[in-house]
């Protein structure tokens, strides 16, 4: 068991390393830490929690961050930049010269604002990085991928929002919403980084219309939906969600870590998310689907290994100890009629040799019950 384990998890590993990429999007989970805590701190919680500091690198992933705080987490990370303080960003020196990485040892080419003195850097608004002293204390958050993106649905929407944007229809008398998820999730454009994202199925047609966009944003834009025009025809928007966010507010007091240097050397292997990406997530409801606690690889392994075993009751060899096989050729079932007719012949003949027997001892037991009742 535990070698099968073993290559569960070198195979997991391989999932993560293959399917990371800035491509195509997957379900990722922000976690917003409210403590504030040391970049080493941050780092090790993130780390602890199998995911990494925050990684800022485009539009898309800052409106992410910014729909959630707007949303969700009650202008959390606004205050903080409106108090001039700001949020741990993975960069950091983790050599003495002026190269910055990120946390997972990506190399940043850009210049980082501040003293050539402080080793690590924060975010400020429209996710501005400056440099900043390793021993400061802010808030921070950690991400991860977990599986694949799903489709939240509203009801009785129409294309209007789309105009701007592309439509694919597929005319397929049997298609069905979820047959429309699955090729909204394999709709991408690695050239041009065009994904669908969303679709309007017409169940009464049945149609199914592809909504595409090359836009940055697409992703965080396209969760306001309730903004726009209802149509006469019954359908259902489906949104592509592809993130998700949680506030952590545990204080963490175990780690402490004043250094004013990063603990981090970046002369490992890379660290990765815990991306293992599934079967596109299809919700006809409108409830966001629970998010996972983060599973390292070996529990990982050891899920699947618990799913692939099978009790020794329930195994064929088992249930054909208990049950005949059946075998319908017409030589076999010949063989079991003469078999059949052997045997009444053998156990018949038994009987009418043994025939006059049986009569005389019904003929003694009569005349015995007559005499008794003659004798009443």
């Amino acid at each position: 068991m535990e070698i099968m384990a073993k290559i569960l998890s070198i195979f997991l590993a391989f999932l993560t390393l293959a399917d990371y990429s800035e491509g195509l999007s997957r379900r990722k989970i922000y976690t917003l830490y409210s403590a504030k805590k040391t970049w080493n701190e941050a780092k090790a919680i993130c780390e602890s929690k199998q995911s990494q500091l925050l990684k800022i690198k485009s539009a898309k992933h800052y409106e992410e961050i910014s729909y959630l705080d707007r949303m969700e987490w009650g202008n959390r990370v606004m205050n903080e930049f409106a108090s001039s303080s700001g949020m741990w960003s993975p960069l950091h020196k983790p050599f003495w010269n002026t190269t910055w990485t990120y946390q997972d040892c990506e190399p940043y080419s850009l210049t980082v604002p501040g003293t050539s003195v402080k080793k690590c850097s924060t975010y400020q608004p429209n996710s501005i990085i400056s440099s900043a002293p390793c021993d400061e204390e802010h808030i921070f958050i950690c991400e991860r991928f977990e599986g694949d993106c799903w489709f939240q649905p509203f009801y009785e929407m129409t294309t209007k929002w789309f105009e701007a944007a592309t439509s694919v229809p597929i005319n397929d008398p049997n298609i069905k919403a979820e047959d429309c998820a699955l090729e909204c999730r394999n709709l991408y454009d690695i050239n041009t980084g065009t994904e669908c994202w969303g679709f309007t199925f017409y169940p009464a047609v049945p149609l199914c219309t592809l909504h595409v966009n090359n836009t940055p944003t697409a992703s965080s834009d396209y969760l306001y939906p309730e903004n726009r025009d209802y149509g006469e025809l019954k359908s259902t928007f489906y949104v592509r969600r592809c993130f998700e966010g949680v506030i952590d507010t545990n204080m963490y007091d175990s780690f402490y870590d004043k250094n004013a240097e990063p603990d981090t050397s970046c002369t490992e292997t890379p660290y990765v998310f815990n991306n293992t990406v599934y079967d596109v997530c299809y919700c006809p409801v409108q409830e966001q689907p629970p998010i996972p606690e983060p599973a390292t690889s070996e529990e990982k392994a050891k899920q699947f290994i618990k799913k692939l075993t099978i009790g020794t009751s329930s195994t064929s060899a088992a249930e054909r100890k208990l049950t005949s096989a059946e075998d319908n050729r017409p030589s076999v079932i010949g063989m079991g009629y003469v078999g059949i007719l052997v045997l009444t012949a053998v156990f018949g003949s038994l009987v009418l040799l043994d025939l006059n027997v049986i009569f005389a001892r019904i003929k003694d037991f009569c005349s015995s019950s007559t005499s008794v009742q003659t004798i009443g």
